[in-house]
């Protein structure tokens, strides 16, 4: 058809039913053939927008418990949420695209900015604050995917001037929020790119070890350097915890405005609640803990799995500048 996305990416005709017959034949018969779990679609919505919804539909309607995510790159939440499946924002014009999943390009764009800001009323951790009170406008929040980066964008160690402290107030963050996180391969052993000036190149480069012929191996432990290393921990550290956290799988979000540049959140289930606290201020801030009254209810410690230190709540707390924690209430 006409190349509008790119004149040397003729399109596929998706509007001919004999075309997009096939095209949802040989998706399932990829599924079938390789068990997949689920598919990442690029640009979702530069597509023809009717098409696209009768092959997601198809493929749902043949694998029900299916994941579809679907790549639509835009900086609105309203514009996001148009294209998830049962979309009130896509029913105004009577459109649903079925799609169970888009991606949190709105957080992405947060996350870029907000942790080398002071707080204003526009930057800091009161972007984050917002990106979550939009939440209203999807139908299902909770399966959507958040990330920091990927394979478009530069990387984030180089957004960051390759700090670790910033690191891991990202991984908290990513790890810790409703949705599903995307590690973006590299992040976590301090690979960095830049999209800018190198091109697509500098932030796709093979992981180390990808290659017999590597002079080093980062997927062995003996073959990470001191700092890969500590990236590599972290990171591990949370995600195992997480998978057996069903507060942070489905649990429901209490959030509080941030002061100073913290902010914190609850993630609550029955018998079960987590407390984060994410100081994005070069300065150590003391915490309050009646301030967080509604989410800690009566409980009286807890535990910190970053620092595996006990936190009593029975007195103020000093948090240090750049710092996070993961309590598991008890």
């Amino acid at each position: 058809m006409n190349g509008w996305f790119d004149r040397t990416m003729p399109d596929m005709n998706q509007a001919n039913p004999l075309l997009l017959k096939y095209m949802i034949q040989n998706a399932i018969w990829w599924i079938e053939y390789a068990g997949l779990d689920g598919l990442r679609v690029d640009t979702y919505s530069y597509n023809d927008k009717n098409a696209i919804a009768k092959w997601t539909q198809a493929i749902m309607d043949e694998y029900p418990n299916f994941n579809i995510v679907g790549e639509v790159w835009m900086h609105n939440q309203a514009q996001i949420a148009y294209w998830q499946k049962d979309s009130q924002i896509g029913a105004i014009e009577h459109y649903n695209s079925h799609l169970p999943s888009v991606m949190d390009f709105t957080l992405h764009d947060a996350i870029i900015k907000m942790f080398s800001e002071k707080q204003t009323w526009k930057q800091g951790m009161i972007r984050a604050y917002d990106n979550f009170a939009n939440d209203f406008l999807y139908p299902n929040p909770m399966n959507i995917l958040v990330f920091a980066g990927n394979h478009d964008i530069t990387r984030i160690n180089t957004y960051y001037h390759q700090d670790f402290k910033t690191y891991k107030l990202i991984m908290t963050l990513i790890l810790t929020v409703r949705g599903i996180p995307q590690l973006y391969y590299g992040d976590e052993i301090w690979i960095t790119g830049n999209k800018e000036l190198k091109g697509d190149g500098d932030i796709r480069k093979d992981f180390p070890g990808f290659s017999i012929f590597d002079a080093q191996n980062a997927f062995l432990p003996e073959g990470r350097t001191k700092k890969q290393a500590a990236y590599f921990d972290f990171t591990k550290k949370i995600l195992q915890w997480r998978k057996t956290s069903k507060a942070i799988h489905s649990g429901t979000f209490l959030h509080y405005v941030p002061v100073n540049n913290m902010y914190v959140y609850f993630r609550m289930v029955p018998h079960e609640k987590v407390m984060v606290i994410i100081n994005n201020n070069t300065d150590a801030q003391m915490i309050h803990w009646d301030d967080y009254k509604e989410g800690l209810q009566n409980a009286t410690y807890g535990k910190d799995i970053i620092s595996d230190k006990d936190i009593h709540f029975n007195k103020d707390y000093l948090l240090s500048g750049k710092t996070s924690m993961i309590i598991e209430i008890k």
